[in-house]
């Protein structure tokens, strides 16, 4: 699965939203509710950058680590404790191999989001978008 910066809310909610279209798909409503899930996804992928319009005179490492306390720290994992059941006993009964894997590796996706995002803030919005990706 490809997520965009900005997917973390929408990561956490993958279990919750493929349980409901599962209960809709039996009722034959599957294709409209991919569509509908599939306009959400292009709606908060296209403007998750918006906000950054406002905030032109902060520094980038003042808007982008106010941006990463909320969209890595704080909303994921409020976000999966509202909507997955027994996500606390899931955490802490995951070994350390996997702490340790899922350490790493949000360490690189963060190194590839700060340079997506100065690509972004030098480049501009469109080129920024289109060069970067």
């Amino acid at each position: 699965m490809t997520v965009h910066d900005g997917g973390e809310l929408a990561i956490t909610n993958i279990a919750f939203l493929y349980a409901i279209s599962h209960l809709l798909n039996s009722n034959g409503v599957g294709v409209i509710l991919g569509v509908i899930f599939h306009f959400i996804g292009g709606f908060a992928s296209g403007s998750f950058y918006m906000p950054y319009k406002k905030v032109k005179s902060w520094s980038w490492e003042s808007y982008w680590i106010v941006g990463g306390l909320f969209s890595w720290l704080i909303v994921p994992p409020l976000a999966a404790w509202l909507t997955l059941p027994g996500f606390s006993d899931i955490i802490s009964n995951a070994s350390s191999d996997v702490i340790l894997y899922t350490i790493i590796f949000g360490v690189l996706w963060g190194i590839g989001g700060l340079t997506y995002g100065l690509g972004v803030r030098y480049l501009g919005m469109s080129l920024g978008n289109s060069v970067v990706l």
